[in-house]
């Protein structure tokens, strides 16, 4: 008997070629539909609340915010320097994996407020590990130029001393607080015990922040390990010996205990009295009494 192998590999390859078709489609829907519900940034525009939770802002400051970061992204875009000699025109070629310029302010957004790990935001995005990491630098640029076009930049403390009190005298009353943040664990051992907070229990990072009553950040400072005290990083960055207050109230909590002391226009300058127990109330007693004898 004669067999026709040719005809029997046809409908091999056939058969193949059908299933081949079937999970492709079925691995390219369910990626279609992995991509549509890892994050609805749409639905999350709508929704204030849900906005504010995300990336920290409401509707209304993240459209003053879009309008002049589309402005500066086109300029980005222009102004490119290419690796090669450019072939197409600027802003040709292929568009950002993230999106429009809605979803990519949306993401460096995202990025700051919650501070995920490159692998958590790649998937949240759906993007590969290398684009997020690229966008988050690429992005960061963009924004700082537009909150800076936006005059709501914030100071630093490394800028002119002029600058700065400028800035201090141009409100009425001030805020200073420090600012304390997570950060993954060094792996040196010495890098470890500085940045070990015992407040926190954990490993952090933190800067000085002035702020005015209506919670804009005016000044920011350096940014120094968790373990190193609040009032010490103040006296580092605003040195006592200049009267920054002379004309501004300011506020600070208890961990700036001797501000009073050290600094000028101490008139100016508010802190919260310390409650003593009454455990320490009776001792100081003691201690007076024992010294009257």
């Amino acid at each position: 008997m004669c067999y026709n192998f040719s005809f029997f590999n046809y409908l091999l390859f056939n058969d193949l070629n059908q299933r081949f078709r079937v999970l492709t489609s079925f691995d390219v829907a369910l990626g279609r539909k992995m991509r549509m519900t890892t994050l609805n940034i749409p639905a999350a525009l709508q929704d204030d609340r849900q906005l504010r939770s995300l990336i920290g802002l409401g509707l209304d400051a993240f459209e003053i915010l879009l309008n002049e970061f589309i402005v500066v992204l086109k300029e980005a875009q222009i102004n490119r320097k290419p690796k090669k000699r450019r072939q197409r025109k600027p802003g040709g070629g292929r568009k950002s994996a993230i999106g429009s310029p809605q979803d990519q302010l949306f993401f460096i957004l995202f990025y700051l407020k919650n501070y995920p790990t490159y692998d958590v935001l790649a998937f949240t995005f759906n993007i590969s590990r290398a684009c997020a990491c690229m966008s988050v630098k690429r992005l960061l640029l963009v924004l700082k130029q537009t909150l800076k076009n936006l005059k709501v930049l914030p100071k630093r403390m490394s800028d002119p001393r002029e600058e700065l009190v400028q800035v201090i005298e141009s409100v009425d009353h001030i805020l200073i607080d420090a600012t304390e943040r997570p950060i993954q664990r060094p792996q040196k051992p010495a890098r470890q015990k500085d940045h070990y907070s015992g407040k926190k229990g954990f490993h952090t990072v933190k800067n000085t922040t002035v702020a005015d009553t209506e919670r804009r950040l005016l000044i920011i400072g350096n940014t120094v390990p968790g373990k190193q005290h609040d009032y010490s990083i103040l006296k580092e960055e605003l040195n006592p010996q200049t009267d920054w207050f002379e004309s501004t109230e300011v506020s600070v909590d208890l961990g700036y205990q001797g501000i009073q002391k050290d600094y000028l226009s101490a008139q100016n300058i508010h802190i919260p009295h310390k409650k003593t127990t009454k455990i320490e109330e009776e001792s100081k007693s003691s201690i007076n009494a024992l010294a009257k004898a």
